[in-house]
């Protein structure tokens, strides 16, 4: 049984959508136990299942919203997976919102590029909490820290007030959480100098 067909018969839509409405239905492969609705195919570099049109890719998720919500594909908008799969196309875990919304979904999801997952990172998690050893301390000048960990003065700022980082920041003020290099926050385990090898 063909369930992605089932639900995009559903869709009222012009023919020219019709028609490469079949070919993705034509894509079929299964359905998760999570509901999630899977195609065969090309799904991109970033696991999005993406469908070939006039010698170019389109991704498929947002092109079923766009017939069902009747949206220009060339507005600014966003697809949201309520699913939290990327490579799913059921039209029940889709919807549309703004980039603000589609990035919160991936905050709340645990799916959001922070901390060391987020691109262009310069530093580790340990090396942020030993930035923010250093801040609490008052003994070194953030103009000092940002030389010695080889980033910009704005890095360092950001981590001091919580702007980036923030989970870091949460755990080393509520002083309960155990550090990444294994102590406890607030607690000295050395010298700043000890805690900087190889920096």
């Amino acid at each position: 049984m063909n369930v992605l067909a089932d639900q995009l018969d559903k869709l009222n839509v012009h023919p020219d959508d019709r028609e490469l409405l079949n070919k993705i239905a034509a894509r079929f492969d299964c359905v998760t136990d999570g509901g999630c609705i899977v195609v065969t195919g090309n799904h991109g570099d970033n696991g999005r299942p993406q469908i070939g049109i006039d010698r170019s890719k389109m991704r498929i998720a947002r092109f079923i919203v766009a017939c069902r919500d009747d949206l220009n594909m060339r507005d600014e908008w966003d697809t949201r997976h309520t699913c939290n799969n990327r490579a799913c196309v059921n039209p029940d875990h889709l919807m549309h919102g703004t980039r603000q919304q589609n990035a919160l979904d991936r905050y709340e999801q645990g799916t959001a590029p922070i901390g060391d997952r987020a691109p262009n990172v310069k530093l580790t998690a340990e090396q942020v909490w030993q930035v923010l050893d250093l801040v609490g301390a008052g003994t070194v000048s953030l103009t000092e820290i940002a030389q010695r960990f080889e980033c910009s003065l704005t890095t360092i700022s950001n981590i001091k007030h919580g702007h980036t980082w923030g989970h870091i920041w949460d755990a080393w003020h509520d002083n309960v959480h155990t550090s990444p290099r294994g102590g406890f926050a607030g607690t000295d385990t050395g010298s700043a100098g000890e805690r900087f090898d190889g920096c």
